[in-house]
């Protein structure tokens, strides 16, 4: 969190990521730190370093020039005791670097399997910056093993931060733990995944309309899968299944249209009560009025259809707005006919006559209608569900005139019918 400050714990308990003490913040084990750099002093495994951050960009700049390795050139190492004395009373700020010993690291990557690293090719790296604060290499060692942590499974990217590690490890006299570094997540492009290409934090997935169970699923799957590549599996099947020999070498795809798929999925897994109270929120945002029995009858249309919760009132908007704006090209393509009146005429007559409003019925009526001015069924849908909803896709139109209730229904259409009637009156006045 002192790297990332946009993560909470909240969202870690939402996606289902427990923990069972803390979290530990290390600017309040400034003490640790402290000792076990002493100790590294001691055993004249660290030094001090005075040198100013002007002369060790000049310093680069010429490594650069001459395509040297870019690393420290050692200037303050083999100062005596009497050169850092002096150096101390003249200049206040020093850091303390680690000395890298000749030789190679070899890392056991559990994944990767052995990796060598020669020794001349890492600098003496600051491990306590001037106002005491550690960096993270050296952060990292001392809580792992005060924690009694055994495997540290991580992002390939810090594969080069792992030599350091051990060899902190040694000077220091701690067992080392396990070692695992995981492939790194790429867009679909294979660009690497980053907050400018679109990613985002657990927060704005919750608020997009994912479902906890889903993402978890999702992104335990990222790199990895169980022996009988099963897609869905609980938090719990997860934990007992999991295994690093399963884990892929090659980067993972994070791929957002699999992802919804996989929402898609749980979101029909959800009871109705369930998916009505997770709904809500969303519906709220735009309409603070509404209610959850206010949904009730919208589940069956919809819970086979959206992919995220935020899907749901975008997709459902006309039930509760009477100026939800139409789609142009449905309205061109299935309004300009011109038995159109004369058909929904007639259809208002017999649906205010209809007893009752049910799908059966209303489709039963609906064909009749159109056997009865000799059009093909879709001829009176089409027009039928863009003057109800706005859109030339919908649920089912049948049940969705059910669901919507006859009112409404008859309210729309006689809408659309004085609105032809105006047009027309318009063009004659012309």
């Amino acid at each position: 969190k002192e790297n990332n400050p946009e993560i909470k714990e909240e969202d870690l308990n939402w996606l289902g990521l427990n923990w069972d003490e803390g979290p530990y913040f290390q600017t309040q084990r400034l003490e640790f730190y402290k000792k076990y750099a002493q100790i590294l002093l001691e055993k004249e495994l660290a030094y001090p370093c005075w040198c100013s951050p002007s002369e060790l960009a000049m310093k680069r700049e010429c490594q650069q020039k001459s395509a040297q390795a870019l690393i420290y050139s050692g200037k303050c190492r083999n100062l005596s005791k009497e050169e850092q004395k002096k150096l101390k009373s003249i200049k206040k700020n020093q850091v303390l670097r680690f000395k890298i010993p000749p030789g190679e690291t070899k890392v056991n990557d559990l994944i990767r399997g052995k990796v060598v690293f020669e020794n001349n090719l890492i600098d003496d790296f600051i491990i306590l910056k001037s106002d005491g604060i550690p960096v993270y290499n050296f952060a990292a060692v001392v809580d792992d093993h005060l924690m009694k942590i055994t495997h540290i499974i991580r992002g390939e990217e810090h594969l080069s931060n792992t030599p350091r590690q051990i060899l902190l490890y040694r000077a220091l006299d701690f067992p080392l733990p396990y070692f695992a570094h995981i492939p790194i997540i790429l867009n679909p492009d294979r660009s690497k995944l980053s907050k400018r290409h679109g990613a985002v934090n657990l927060r704005d997935f919750k608020k997009r309309g994912f479902l906890q169970e889903a993402l978890f699923n999702f992104l335990a799957l990222l790199g990895w899968a169980p022996k009988d590549n099963k897609e869905f599996l609980t938090s719990q099947e997860l934990i007992e299944e999991f295994s690093l020999v399963n884990v892929s070498k090659h980067p993972a795809i994070f791929n957002e249209e699999k992802l919804k798929w996989m929402n898609a999925q749980y979101i029909k897994r959800l009871s109705n009560q369930d998916l009505t109270h997770l709904s809500l929120p969303f519906f709220k945002e735009n309409n603070p009025e509404i209610k959850e029995e206010d949904l009730i009858p919208l589940i069956p249309l919809y819970k086979e259809r959206i992919k995220t919760l935020a899907d749901f009132p975008k997709e459902a908007e006309y039930f509760f707005k009477e100026d939800f704006p139409p789609d142009k090209e449905a309205q061109d393509k299935y309004l300009s006919a011109p038995y159109l009146k004369e058909v929904l005429d007639s259809l208002i007559l017999k649906l205010e006559s209809l007893e009752e409003f049910n799908q059966e019925n209303i489709e039963s009526l609906i064909r009749e209608r159109a056997l009865f001015f000799n059009l093909k069924a879709g001829n009176l849908i089409h027009p039928l569900r863009v003057i109800l909803t706005g859109k030339s896709v919908s649920p089912g139109l049948f049940l969705l005139m059910e669901k919507m209730g006859k009112e409404k229904v008859i309210s729309r259409a006689k809408k659309f019918l004085n609105l032809v009637l105006n047009n027309h009156l318009a063009k004659d006045n012309k």
